[in-house]
């Protein structure tokens, strides 16, 4: 079973790996904020997946806000693979730089 990591990080880790430079909330609406289309749908369900979980694919499009996704995160089902870990979160890393113990449980 994958530890979820908490709102915070999992937002910074989106934004880094979506190259956005706007700060992300719940709230951030995909398609009016973030100009998210089907691609960029795809490669955040990719992203996201990255963190040792499985998305349905049939929701790409049910997301709506950041939030949404990360509700899907929460609850996804384990992948049983490889998890990427979160990039420099609390060793003073930096983004890119993956470590084992990067990541961090919700909670």
């Amino acid at each position: 079973m994958v530890e979820r990591v908490a709102l915070e990080p999992f937002l910074t880790y989106l934004a880094a790996e979506m190259s956005w430079d706007v700060p992300l909330a719940p709230a951030t609406q995909l398609d009016d904020e973030l100009c998210v289309d089907s691609v960029a749908r795809y490669e955040l369900l990719c992203v996201v997946e990255d963190l040792g979980v499985v998305l349905d694919e049939a929701q790409l499009g049910a997301w709506q806000s950041v939030g949404d996704l990360y509700d899907a995160y929460t609850v996804a089902p384990s992948s049983g693979g490889l998890v990427r870990q979160l990039p420099g979160h609390g060793d003073g890393g930096e983004v890119g730089q993956w470590r084992p113990d990067d990541l961090q449980p919700e909670g």
